[in-house]
């Protein structure tokens, strides 16, 4: 049987990325009923939209290590089924080469000002 995750109420989701020349690129992931994070309409905890095509206006840096937050409660009740990495500039005409880095994936419960503070619950995850 599939070991999906099933998203709580006052569960966040949080990760490290680097970006190295572009920022449009965040960690998505499908859920059983075909929706997706990036479309999911959820913001970080600066409140910039997850889709990564609205990541480059986000005020995360290029060449330094920052941390996103966002609380998925508003998908309660959803499974998810496949982790991955989006990537969309949205046509903003940049091309070249372009590097992201992402580490310390956490599913975790929301603390204070609805994000977490307790790094504790780590899953093994597959990103395709």
């Amino acid at each position: 049987a599939p070991n999906y995750v099933t998203i709580r109420a006052g569960m966040c989701l949080e990760w490290d990325q680097y970006n190295y020349q572009q920022k449009t690129m965040v960690i998505d992931f499908n859920m059983t009923d075909g929706t997706t994070l990036r479309d999911s309409e959820l913001v970080d905890q600066y409140g910039y939209p997850l889709h990564p095509a609205a990541r480059n206006q986000a005020v995360y840096p290029n060449n330094r290590w920052f941390r996103v937050s966002v609380n998925l409660s508003p998908l309660a009740g959803k499974q998810i089924k496949d982790w991955m990495i989006a990537y969309d500039n949205g046509n903003n005409g940049v091309t070249g080469p372009f590097r992201g880095y992402f580490d310390r994936l956490v599913l975790s419960c929301c603390g204070v000002g609805g994000f977490s503070r307790d790094y504790t619950t780590y899953l093994p995850l597959t990103i395709k």
